[in-house]
């Protein structure tokens, strides 16, 4: 009998309420996993979907990153806007 795996990773981030859901194929496994050449070539196959998957994660939080610096400085910009510059608060 032959199963169809799936690699799974979710991040929620403490900024949002939804979570994103990252997910890899991985080749079906069945009783022939219990020989070495078998194991072998499942192993070799997770290990490129975690590789795989990890590239995903990073390129998605670089992106978070960046929409949350722009963010913040659209709203310093924001707060600042009107003022001249070296003009002080009293």
């Amino acid at each position: 009998m032959t199963s169809q795996l799936i690699l799974t990773a979710v991040y929620k981030s403490p900024l949002s309420n939804t979570p994103h859901t990252f997910s890899k194929l991985l080749p079906a496994s069945s009783a022939e996993t219990l020989f070495t050449d078998a194991k072998t070539q499942h192993l070799a196959a997770l290990r490129t979907a975690v590789i795989s998957l990890q590239e995903e994660v990073n390129v998605h939080l670089t992106e978070c990153m960046q929409a949350e610096k722009k963010a913040e400085e659209d709203a310093t910009a924001e707060e600042k806007y009107g003022e001249e510059e070296g003009e002080e608060e009293e």
